[in-house]
């Protein structure tokens, strides 16, 4: 059995350099783009079922990229990790070597430590 993954299209806010693990985003015109572009690399694989986190941005980049109309199966457990307050700040306004780093756990109100993950 063989596992392909795809990450979502972008959105407006990857432009903006903004944090947006758990905001319910859709695609940009850019990100639609970028969906329609790997679908026809997605067409030449053989594959029976489409696995999706819940967030707008990649139930659309699923519908973009699933031409062969396999059943789709949305999974919260694929959510991102939940990034709390730091949703909508700038990547330059975090410290990401801090919110990644698996030993300190960093608390962010709201946010979910690596542990937790």
């Amino acid at each position: 059995m063989k596992f392909y993954l795809l990450r979502h299209g972008a959105t407006e806010w990857n432009k903006e350099d903004r944090i947006a693990y758990n905001e319910n985003l859709i695609l940009s015109d850019e990100g639609i783009k970028q969906a329609e572009k790997i679908s026809k690399e997605i067409e030449k694989i053989d594959y029976e079922l489409v696995l999706s986190s819940p967030f707008i941005r990649a139930i659309q980049t699923t519908e973009i990229v699933n031409k062969k109309h396999c059943p789709v199966i949305i999974d919260d457990r694929l959510r991102e990790r939940n990034a709390g307050i730091l949703d909508g700040m700038k990547l330059s306004e975090v410290n990401f070597d801090e919110f990644c780093d698996y030993y300190k756990n960093a608390e962010y109100e709201g946010a979910e430590s690596l542990q937790e993950l």
